[in-house]
């Protein structure tokens, strides 16, 4: 008899977990609060998609923040046979596209070439395509299912989230066999019932920046502007750096862009205290050509609650040998560098690269998966702030934009010795721990380079003022 696993929550962590074990033959049951009707399988119209908006899982909770796949996601999807579903569905940004406050423009490759880019994919429609292909392998799911309680042996009691219609009565179910894996989130059940018997070093914060859910529609047939149904160029990530705040807009299939406004709380707190006309041109002087694309903002901008922005930090990770954390529920990240999925998929693939050995086995890989990847996980966290203030400040620096341009030419001449940070990130697989040290030794370099070449353009300069004050005379 295959070994049981019990996977909590069937979100693309949990689903791309339960494909991976599936296919190396052990018995997966995945457990979800939603319902299965909650999880749209096909494309449907709803009264969202027919106004020029973003396609959500019927009944399911919208969350508007896009994500933004890489190499560390793909390669994850790969290993579990995944990959061409997702990838039939995501749209390139070779580049992200800035939008400066002065009304200028500019465009900045995230790699050497188009071929290392970055895809936009809607997180609703990334969960319904793991869940149909697992469903499809063999995996079972028992939708409509609610974490109750986890005993200190492992064992997991579920309880039917809503009452049998005729009788009034619940359904409970004990899971007291094989392996859990608490794929449930950065609010995570399974984590909180862990924290009871283990005793974890738990660490939750709250950043002070906050986000706002807000949309740019379609356009209508006969309102084009250039790039077919979107209001601007589709293939990038658009961004329009404000130096504490900032708006983001992700392309969707549909023709429309997800958009997203950072600030601290206590500036959209602010701003929530203001008159409908005072909101208005206040966001029509900092993002105008956004603005005259979003029909529906004003609307948008007082129905959607300001939301916070999570960090989890656990140790260690499993209870016993037979309970373990991943993804969100161990590690949750902000999502100022577009990780967060890309790191809860890597989980899964570390995981599953800890069983490739001729002796491996799930409890074995359970015990050292702690060591092996939270340091990475806490590595991570420190670079999506450091990227958040990147995004909303430096882009719109010269000095920074000048530092880019110094360390592309570094890295073409020496390849191997010296890899970006952004590239290593997003386009390695090296840890985030390491790439955090990494760049920290680099920085270091680049900082004494950036200030020699300002330092010998200002000798040139003032020889140059020299040199016409004489020919003058």
């Amino acid at each position: 008899m295959p070994e049981e696993v019990t996977i909590i929550g069937g979100g693309p962590c949990g689903s791309l977990l339960a494909l991976m074990l599936k296919r190396r033959g052990y018995d997966v049951t995945v457990f979800e609060l939603r319902d299965a009707a909650s999880i749209k399988m096909e494309p449907v119209e709803t009264e969202a998609s027919q106004a020029g908006g973003v396609d959500k899982l019927k009944n399911a909770s919208a969350r508007s923040i896009n994500l933004a796949l890489s190499h560390r996601g793909i390669e994850s999807l790969k290993a579990a046979g995944a990959d061409t579903c997702i990838m039939d569905v995501a749209i390139p940004m070779p580049s992200r596209y800035l939008h400066m406050k002065d009304g200028s423009t500019a465009v900045q490759k995230y790699g050497k070439d188009d071929s290392e880019a970055i895809y936009s994919v809607a997180r609703p429609e990334v969960c319904a395509k793991l869940v149909k292909l697992a469903l499809s392998k063999g995996v079972k799911y028992e939708f409509g299912m609610k974490f109750s309680k986890m005993d200190r042996d492992g064992s997991v009691t579920f309880e039917s989230a809503k009452p049998d219609p005729e009788t009034g009565k619940t359904t409970k179910v004990v899971r007291d066999g094989g392996c859990t894996f608490g794929c449930d989130g950065a609010f995570s059940a399974t984590r909180t019932a862990v924290n009871r018997h283990g005793r974890l070093d738990l660490h939750t914060y709250y950043v002070k920046e906050g986000y706002k859910e807000l949309s740019m529609p379609a356009l209508a047939p006969g309102h084009e502007v250039g790039h077919g149904k979107y209001a601007m160029e589709p293939n990038h990530l658009h961004i329009w750096p404000r130096s504490t705040f900032m708006l983001i807009a992700l392309p969707n299939n549909d023709g429309s862009f997800t958009c997203t406004l950072f600030a601290p709380h206590a500036e959209l707190e602010k701003l929530e205290k203001w008159d409908r006309e005072k909101v208005q041109e206040f966001l029509n002087e900092q993002f105008p050509d956004a603005v005259k694309f979003m029909p529906n903002l004003m609307d948008e901008f007082n129905d959607h609650a300001s939301s916070p922005l999570v960090m989890v930090k656990v140790s260690p990770w499993n209870l016993n040998d037979n309970v373990l954390l991943l993804g969100d529920a161990s590690h949750a990240v902000v999502p100022f560098y577009g990780q967060g999925m890309n790191a809860a998929f890597e989980d899964c693939l570390v995981f599953d690269e800890l069983l490739d050995g001729p002796s491996a086995t799930l409890r074995g890989a359970i015990k050292a998966m702690t060591a092996k990847r939270q340091p990475a996980a806490d590595g991570l966290n420190v670079l999506a702030m450091m990227n958040y203030h990147d995004m909303a400040h430096n882009t719109s620096s010269q000095l920074y934009l000048l530092r880019k341009k110094l360390e592309g030419v570094i890295s073409r001449m020496f390849p191997v010795g010296w890899i970006p940070l952004y590239t290593m990130v997003t386009f390695t697989r090296i840890p985030y721990n390491e790439v955090l040290e990494r760049h920290e030794r680099q920085e270091r370099t680049l900082t004494r380079l950036t200030w020699g070449i300002a330092g010998i353009a200002a000798v040139g300069l003032g020889a140059a003022g020299r040199w016409l004050l004489n020919s003058r005379k």
